[in-house]
């Protein structure tokens, strides 16, 4: 059996506003692809229109969201459109937008009782063994929405007879090369072509534990890398592809903790020099300002900015959030060794963290 699977990473369209590649379900429908060959056929939306407009003509065999605080209510939406009109077909659910543990998985499904099964963190390899027990399955004439809640596949919680059945995720390794590139693949092509700012990851994880963020989490702490070689093919497709892009955007979540991170924003500056397919480079700098962030900042130039998130400077709320600030010495020194490279310094003050008054906010 062929199976034809919509993923999806839903916003809002209605209005005009920047929107980005969808490179997470890229790197998801690329691994799917990759394991299961001809045996799939993976189509990726953005659009809820374009969406509903391609069920209308060919229902899939499964539907995949991905969930996030901006398009909550459009993934409830359309899913609970999709499962009213064709009840059998399964829906995968994955994002970080969910509360951790048992307790807030389970609740999570029984709110959204059309989610089938939702996939914890890191989801290439997961998804794809739910796909896979679908096309192994030997259940006789069970759904493919029984199929995968009943596949026991790890990373992959659902509910069954009222019960969550799940298994941790077991995603282990440091390199991240097993995952095909969806750009080199030609798959984020229609994105491309209307225009959407790309995003690259160089790395996952982050060894910081501020609670106020999902990457503070245990299980996403440990870094994890792309290589060079894999990075450096993907910058060059983008930026030689034949579009200008306001900027292209890095989702790393410390660029600049590695000091291999000074040869990457060497090869962007070169790619600016030799295309000027964009303007800008958007990215999350380190938390930890170290000497080499210095040569990071020379390379991009006046493509980036200076930024260091603060979030506040209140000893009570940062021991609260389990978070210790860039020293005002170590500020002063990336600061005053940038000022004449980059174009302005920036930095995150929180509103409302745990401990917070108005007078700590003010002071921060």
């Amino acid at each position: 059996m062929k199976l034809n699977i919509y993923l999806s990473d839903l916003y809002h369209d209605y209005f005009g506003a920047k929107q980005f590649v969808p490179i997470n379900i890229g790197y998801i429908g690329a691994y799917a692809r990759e394991k299961f060959g001809d045996n799939v056929d993976i189509q990726l939306f953005k659009s809820a229109d374009r969406l509903l407009d391609a069920i209308d003509v060919t229902p899939p065999h499964m539907l995949a969201l991905s969930n996030y605080c901006w398009n909550e209510n459009l993934n409830r939406f359309v899913a609970a459109n999709v499962k009213a009109r064709f009840p059998d077909i399964p829906i995968v659910m994955g994002g970080p937008n969910i509360s951790l543990g048992d307790h807030g998985i389970e609740e999570f499904l029984r709110v959204y009782d059309y989610v089938d099964t939702y996939t914890m963190f890191s989801s290439e390899r997961v998804f794809s063994d739910v796909v896979e027990s679908v096309l192994v399955s030997d259940a006789g004439h069970a759904s493919n929405s029984e199929r995968i809640k009943n596949a026991e596949t790890a990373g992959a919680y659902s509910l069954i007879d009222g019960q969550l059945k799940g298994l941790p995720n077991d995603d282990a390794g440091k390199e991240l090369d097993f995952i095909p590139s969806p750009y080199l693949g030609g798959m984020l092509d229609p994105f491309l072509d209307q225009n959407m700012i790309p995003i690259f990851e160089t790395n996952r994880g982050c060894p910081f534990s501020c609670t106020f963020c999902v990457w503070g989490i245990s299980a996403l702490n440990k870094l994890k890398q792309f290589s060079l070689d894999r990075i450096y093919q993907e910058l060059d497709y983008v930026t030689h592809y034949g579009m200008n892009f306001p900027h292209i955007y890095f989702a790393d979540a410390n660029f600049g903790i590695l000091k291999r991170d000074v040869e990457i924003a060497e090869k962007i500056r070169q790619l600016y020099e030799e295309t000027k397919s964009f303007s800008a480079v958007e990215m999350y700098w380190s938390k930890s300002a170290q000497p080499h962030m210095l040569d990071v900042g020379k390379a991009l130039g006046h493509l980036s900015h200076t930024y260091v998130a603060f979030q506040s400077l209140d000893p009570v709320v940062l021991e609260g959030m389990k978070r210790t600030n860039i020293g005002l010495d170590k500020l002063s020194f990336l600061i005053e060794g940038l000022k004449e490279y980059s174009h302005s310094a920036q930095t995150d003050i929180l509103l409302g963290a745990p401990g917070e008054t108005v007078e700590s906010h003010l002071k921060s």
